[in-house]
């Protein structure tokens, strides 16, 4: 058996082996075949194997050409848009805004690993296409035409080339897609967020006025209802004397528009010297807008010579 053919058959025998061999490794999936992709490369590359190996047993090994160009080409093509659309993939995690998701999908891309499948699938290829390459022995059949003889290089450069580009091109699109939907997401995170925040600032302005008016009201209130307890006014007061006690006699008039509680008045009790001897008051439950109270606050301590309002108090406000 020639070289060429020999060659033939090892490089048949290698894509046949490779198909089967891990092609990459990845977390948690483990390794994958390009057999099992699920695509439907590595049924591809089987039958470019049986092809190869076809040829070399007819002892045709310069159309290996074909089958060299279309194999080398198949994996160009799958290996350079899985390392494309990984990149992309890196990218669009990149631009994640969030930051444990982004870690993870990059420590998975990271870890995904060409294994050893593939540099047995390109050596199959490199001796298929070296086979073809090579001078037929004095002892081998007819070989092609002039012509077919530089067709068929051609015709397998030309699969080789078409199955990088496509590979590239798929690739490269596959990229960008994930980095524009990565963008597209990230601006649309960024303005939910946006969205978010800004409903939370205008809640919290309203919560924020509704406590100010809140405040304002409760402020306005008390300040009218000090206002009506100090149209509380004192008319006139003066001692009378009974059998028994002096009370101390006057009448007070409401004049706000406001029901004041508990009215109360009261006076200081003095010795002739002025020193204070205690207190005497008097104290209505309420006291109507425009009604007049007639106070009478007993006087009992026989020392007391003088008296002097303390005070008029009362609450402007419900029961």
């Amino acid at each position: 058996m020639s070289t060429r053919l020999t060659l033939a058959l090892i490089g048949a025998a290698l894509l046949l082996i490779g198909v089967f061999c891990p092609f990459v490794t990845a977390p948690i999936v483990g390794s994958v075949t390009l057999f099992n992709t699920g695509r439907g490369d590595g049924v591809i590359l089987l039958v470019l194997a049986v092809l190869a190996a076809t040829f070399a047993l007819l002892r045709r090994p310069t159309w290996n050409w074909l089958t060299a160009g279309a194999a080398g080409g198949l994996l160009a093509f799958t290996t350079l848009r899985m390392t494309l659309s990984l990149t992309g993939m890196r990218e669009a995690m990149a631009i994640d805004s969030n930051t444990i998701t982004a870690a993870i999908g990059s420590a998975f891309s990271q870890s995904v690993q060409i294994s050893f499948g593939l540099p047995i699938l390109i050596l199959g290829v490199i001796l298929l296409g070296v086979s073809a390459a090579l001078k037929p022995a004095p002892t081998e059949p007819a070989q092609p035409t002039p012509r077919a003889g530089v067709l068929l290089p051609i015709l397998g450069a030309a699969l080789l080339i078409g199955g990088s580009t496509a590979g590239a091109v798929q690739g490269q699109s596959e990229r960008v897609a994930a980095v524009n939907k990565a963008k597209t997401e990230a601006a649309e995170r960024a303005a939910e967020e946006r969205r978010r925040q800004e409903e939370a600032a205008a809640a919290e302005a309203a919560r924020q006025e509704e406590e100010a008016r809140r405040i304002a009201a409760e402020e306005a209130e008390t300040a009218a209802k000090q206002q009506a307890v100090n149209q509380l006014t004192l008319d006139n007061w003066d001692w009378v004397v009974g059998d028994y006690s002096r009370d101390l006699d006057g009448t007070i008039t409401n004049n706000s528009e406001r029901t004041i509680n508990y009215v109360e008045v009261r006076f200081d009790l003095l010795d002739e010297g002025g020193s204070k001897l205690g207190e005497a008051s008097d104290i209505v439950e309420s006291l109507a807008p425009g009604e007049t109270w007639k106070f009478s606050a007993g006087v009992y301590d026989d020392d007391v010579s003088r008296a002097r309002l303390s005070g008029v108090s009362g609450r402007a406000d419900d029961y």
